[in-house]
């Protein structure tokens, strides 16, 4: 996966990243979140990405830190402007994982 994996991979016990992608008219919601930690059992890992071209809701934060309080799995939610900035970075041969930490990082900052 690139320089940086192996430290994801140990932090988060994961084989893979998991990323979902939703094409919804809307913010990603709950039921999609805990939908997306039902993917991520022990042959996968802990951590996760959804992308949905307007991000999450509210209830779907929230539900993201009650996965992390109960289970350790963290996922993260990006919008179309963290696509295009994976893509961006991949295309400046730059690492797409740094954005990926960040959110981890961002995340941690946040969580209530």
């Amino acid at each position: 996966m690139g320089e940086g994996w192996e430290h994801l991979s140990q932090e988060f016990e994961a084989n893979f990243l998991l990323c979902e992608f939703k094409n919804l008219t809307g913010p990603v919601t709950k039921q999609g979140v805990n939908q997306t930690r039902n993917y991520l059992k022990n042959t996968i890992g802990r951590i996760g990405v959804v992308f949905s071209r307007e991000g999450g809701n509210d209830s779907a934060f929230r539900m993201r830190n009650s996965i992390y309080t109960q289970a350790k799995k963290i996922i993260l939610i990006f919008d179309d402007s963290h696509l295009i900035e994976l893509l961006r970075l991949k295309s400046a041969n730059q690492n797409p994982l740094d954005l990926i930490q960040d959110a981890i990082d961002d995340f941690y900052i946040s969580y209530e």
